[in-house]
């Protein structure tokens, strides 16, 4: 947590052992960009997170990728309360 009131930040890492090439390290960072776009205005301010991939989710839909941010963010109590 920053001690600040600006909107949360997020970094996205994909390991080359998880996709070798780089053309899929980024499609897996943009699918899990997408999902904190989507639900951005839901997350409260003032945090700075990394997202780690631990396994390739490049094959997954997108509704699977974003069940799982949501459960990351909802365990960390980062969601507003009107989204829990």
């Amino acid at each position: 947590a920053r001690k600040d009131t600006k909107p949360s930040l997020f970094a996205f890492i994909v390991p080359a052992k998880i996709k070798k090439t780089s053309v899929g390290r980024h499609l897996i960072k943009r699918k899990m960009s997408a999902v904190i776009e989507k639900t951005l205005k839901d997350v409260k301010e003032g945090y700075s997170c990394f997202i780690f991939a631990k396994k390739d989710v490049s094959a997954l839909p997108f509704g699977n990728i974003e069940s799982e941010i949501m459960g990351l963010l909802k365990d960390a109590k980062m969601l507003n309360e009107k989204r829990i």
